[in-house]
């Protein structure tokens, strides 16, 4: 379909060859809503780009971002077979998190409750790089230990590998321990 721009006829005012005021109306309607349409698009676009860079900083996160923004604050963990453990969150580290005076390590959490949206900066320096045997020679030697299995040994550390502990004549795997308290 092609228009003869020669034969369209606008309602003109007089002989000044103005539009007729109601005509001006209807031109200026229209451009008000083209106008109010790419606004709503620039705002629909502005809304997706900072919904993909809010999603692209969250996947940068790591569950120790989160934890190093939450030192001092009450949190619940629940371990694997072991009991549920909740306080302050007192200290984290790669390896393991210490709730109280409760270590457990970072293997035997299945869920950790009342962390809020905050996180550490990634881009800041890494978390401590403190293993669990680190841990658990700064732990009192007298401790009650809950494996993963739900069985109990209270005993004395006798000495910490670099994977095992051995409490009172038993050795145990690292990743066999739910947690581990003062006795």
């Amino acid at each position: 379909m092609t228009f003869d721009v020669k034969s369209m006829r606008l309602p003109v005012d007089g002989a000044r060859g103005r539009l007729c005021a109601v005509e001006r109306g209807r031109w200026d309607a229209l451009f008000a809503d083209l106008e109010g349409e790419l606004a709503g698009e620039r705002a629909r676009d502005l809304d997706g780009e900072i919904d993909d860079r809010t999603r692209a900083e969250h996947a940068r996160l790591t569950l120790a971002d989160r934890l190093a923004a939450h030192r001092g604050e009450r949190i619940t963990v629940t371990t694997t077979g072991g009991p549920s453990v909740s306080g302050p969150l007192t200290d984290a580290a790669k390896d393991w998190l210490l709730v109280g005076d409760v270590l457990v390590p970072r293997t035997s959490v299945l869920t950790i409750a009342g962390l809020g949206s905050r996180a550490r900066d990634p881009d800041a320096r890494p978390l401590k790089p403190l293993t669990l045997g680190y841990a658990l020679r700064r732990m009192p030697p007298e401790v009650t230990c809950v494996l993963t299995d739900g069985r109990v040994l209270t005993a004395t550390i006798e000495r910490v590998g670099k994977d095992h502990v051995d409490l009172g004549g038993h050795a145990v795997p690292f990743r066999v321990i739910a947690v581990i308290r003062p006795a």
